[in-house]
């Protein structure tokens, strides 16, 4: 799976067209992320939320990002602070996401607290095409590094 980040202006225009495209809405969350220092291009967090708790690493790879590791987290306290003693804390971000399905993406709206509002293209290949095209994003802020740099 890869994801294709981009910054959005208006999300209930984004939403709007999403319903219009058939897009089904899953659910809503909110979140918080912790980063880990990782070298250059590399990804490690953890993420807590009313879905539980999971750890992910994604890779940055061609303006996109390549998932590499997804789990569910049995002891958030322990793994938190195995990965703060090995790595260290890079940033911690909190918001809110919202969940969508289309039959070839799936579609995540994240807005996060002293950050901004963001949407995120995951499948096989998320293209530039569907979020230029399909979405009608007009000169899209394609987001080519992870948002604890941002």
């Amino acid at each position: 799976m890869q994801e294709l980040k981009v910054r959005i202006q208006d999300a209930k225009v984004v939403e709007g067209v999403l319903k219009e495209l058939g897009a089904t809405f899953e659910r809503e969350t909110d979140f918080t992320d912790t980063y880990f220092n990782q070298s250059p291009g590399e990804v490690l967090k953890t993420t807590e939320g009313n879905e539980g708790i999971s750890l992910m690493a994604l890779r940055a790879e061609d303006g996109r990002f390549k998932i590499t590791k997804k789990e569910a987290i049995v002891d958030l306290e322990k793994t938190k602070n195995e990965l703060s003693l090995k790595y260290g804390v890079k940033r911690i971000l909190k918001g809110r996401r919202r969940y969508f399905s289309l039959p070839n993406f799936k579609v995540t709206l994240n807005f996060i607290e002293n950050l901004g509002d963001f949407l995120i293209l995951t499948g096989d290949n998320p293209i530039k095409e569907f979020i230029e095209g399909e979405l009608g994003i007009k000169n899209p802020e394609y987001i080519t590094v992870s948002f604890d740099n941002l």
